[in-house]
């Protein structure tokens, strides 16, 4: 395992021991997704610099904004660690309006997906990205209106940001769908997965084969990644230039580092949070050594933006199961 993965998963374990204490009575995985975000970035979780912009999201919106809701904190987190929380939040909810206006309904992971395109492209760029991203949504809605869903808002801003061709986008899209669609049980897992790669840069059957060997090799090893909520890590992994029996070797090691600290027992987290956690940490390690180009969604996202995004998806998505659990008992 690189030194820097083990330095990073010890720094995920205290920041998430941190932000357990110190973020409030925010919902228990948003707040290990605070930690992972602070993480990835190679820092110790600042509380207070995150609970300053928690501050400026609530003063600057109403009770029912869907900047209140379970990825609140993460967003905060996100605005912390820039140079001017308050001018980017302002800018990200100029660009959710936008959004709205472009069509797309309310949701946490709409919110997401504007503060990904405030943070990473120019205000002049703006109205373009957004229709951007609007043509790719409803170019997967046209193949896939039974899967895709507000989840799928955050992955076609990536999409959107990238240098990707709108029509060259969606077609890749739907090939690397077809290749893999038999091989999974969650198609809308599938359609995340095979966005992430397209904007990656990569499609096609040496894509779907190398999807395809790492699951084989995460379930031989019993840690299977082909799940709902992880299946989108394998299409980061598979972005990796990097040996699969590596990647596996690695992962495994991280998952068993975490199990072993103080917090992160099997009645804390459950496997397959754990996985996401590992393989987040694991692919951001490999990604510093290759960000020369070869796995850039675009010059203006990095692999570190791709991983968050899909970690914040897949955290929304079980938070949001979580809650509609807990009302509906």
């Amino acid at each position: 395992m690189k030194h820097g993965t083990r330095w990073r998963l010890d720094l995920f374990a205290e920041n998430t021991r941190k932000a357990k204490k110190g973020l409030g009575l925010n919902n228990i995985m948003a707040k290990r997704l605070v930690a992972l975000i602070y993480a990835l970035e190679g820092k110790p979780i600042d509380h207070t610099a995150v609970m300053n912009s928690y501050d400026i999201v609530k003063s600057s919106t109403g009770v029912l904004s869907a900047f209140r809701g379970n990825m609140s904190i993460c967003i905060a987190a996100m605005l912390s660690l820039k140079g001017n929380p308050k001018m980017l939040f302002d800018r990200t909810a100029a660009v959710y309006d936008m959004m709205k206006d472009a069509g797309f309904g309310r949701s946490d992971f709409l919110a997401v997906a504007a503060y990904m395109v405030a943070a990473n492209t120019e205000p002049e760029n703006y109205q373009a990205t957004v229709a951007r991203m609007r043509s790719f949504y409803e170019g997967m809605k046209a193949q896939h209106r039974l899967y895709i869903g507000a989840d799928d808002n955050i992955f076609a801003a990536i999409l959107a940001l990238s240098d990707v061709d709108q029509k060259y986008g969606i077609d890749n899209v739907e090939r690397l769908y077809e290749l893999l669609g038999s091989d999974f049980l969650a198609k809308n897992s599938v359609l995340m997965l095979a966005q992430i790669m397209v904007a990656g840069g990569m499609s096609g059957p040496a894509a779907a084969d190398r999807v395809l060997a790492l699951r084989n090799a995460f379930k031989a090893q019993k840690m299977p990644l082909d799940k709902a909520y992880t299946l989108p890590s394998l299409g980061i992994l598979a972005l990796l230039p990097v040996d699969v029996d590596a990647v596996v070797r690695d992962i495994g090691e991280a998952q068993a580092l975490l199990k072993a600290e103080e917090g992160f027992g099997i009645l804390s987290v459950s496997k397959q949070e754990m996985l996401m956690y590992a393989a987040a940490i694991t692919a951001s390690g490999y990604a510093e050594d290759v960000e020369s180009g070869i796995i850039k969604a675009a010059a203006s996202t990095s692999m570190i933006n791709i991983i968050i995004a899909m970690q914040t998806a897949m955290c929304a998505a079980v938070a949001g199961g979580a809650a509609a659990a807990a009302s509906s008992g």
